[in-house]
């Protein structure tokens, strides 16, 4: 069985990536820094497959590389690498002091760059492997937060860069970037404001958001055969969002688009 490594494994996200390449046929390295949401993970997906739980932070490079010493020893080299690790601080430049900046970068953008470094030289040496980003449409354009945006902007290019330049070593790295994902973060918010999803999803032009389900699906593939000469590149699973606004048209032509 190949390995996978999934970042963020905790979180709802993180938790679904784990279950699609579980039910892929692969021996799953769940990380996470929370040990208590590893354990949950570890019990409600016990039964599809070999799953393992390893804590570990990575705004830290040798907590990083003490997490796949310990994975090497239980599963082998890593085959795939999901980093979805990730959290947001600041909305709005206004209120971005330098400790947000620092740690969403360090967070968003160093920590997968610091997992990638962990895992290329087994993957060079295997002449294979498969990097997938969970990056977000605020790397794509202005959606708030500002030092997560330009982190997911750098972690894009990251991407193209691993792409290009590790290609000829049978490494494949693709992005996803997902707009709002109906997850349980929402749920406070809901509570205080019971109209902020119909609000949120009428700038969507499918009128909806999508589920962890959908970007797990997604990751499934990208780690496949099936997407083997698919590089490079960054997929938005945002019900239409970065393509442009409806609503927006609408007003711009002055009538009903």
């Amino acid at each position: 069985m190949k390995t996978a490594i999934v970042t963020g494994a905790a979180g709802e996200i993180g938790a679904a990536n784990c279950r699609a390449l579980l039910d892929a046929g692969y021996q799953v390295a769940a990380v996470d820094k929370d040990p208590d949401g590893l354990d949950r993970l570890e019990k409600q997906t016990a039964a599809a497959g070999a799953i393992k739980g390893f804590v570990a932070d990575i705004m830290s490079m040798d907590s990083v590389q003490a997490m796949y010493d310990d994975v090497r020893a239980c599963f082998g080299p890593a085959a795939v690498l999901v980093n979805g690790a990730g959290a947001v601080t600041a909305p709005s430049l206004r209120q971005c002091n330098e400790a947000d900046w620092v740690s969403d970068v360090d967070l968003n953008l160093h920590g997968p760059w610091r997992c990638q470094s962990a895992v290329l030289d087994d993957m060079i040496a295997a002449g294979n492997g498969v990097v997938i980003n969970i990056a977000s449409i605020n790397g794509l354009g202005v959606y708030g937060y500002p030092a997560y945006s330009v982190a997911k902007a750098g972690l894009i290019h990251l991407t193209r860069f691993t792409a290009t330049e590790l290609g000829r070593f049978g490494i494949r790295c693709n992005a996803i970037a997902p707009g709002s994902v109906m997850t349980a973060a929402w749920d406070d918010r809901r509570r205080r404001d019971p109209d902020l999803l119909d609000r949120l999803t009428d700038w969507y032009p499918q009128r909806d958001l999508c589920t962890p389900n959908e970007i797990a699906a997604l990751v499934r593939f990208l780690a496949s055969d099936s997407a083997l000469h698919l590089t490079g590149q960054v997929i938005s699973v945002d019900a239409g969002l970065s393509g442009g606004s409806d609503r927006m048209v609408a007003d711009f032509v002055g009538e009903e688009f």
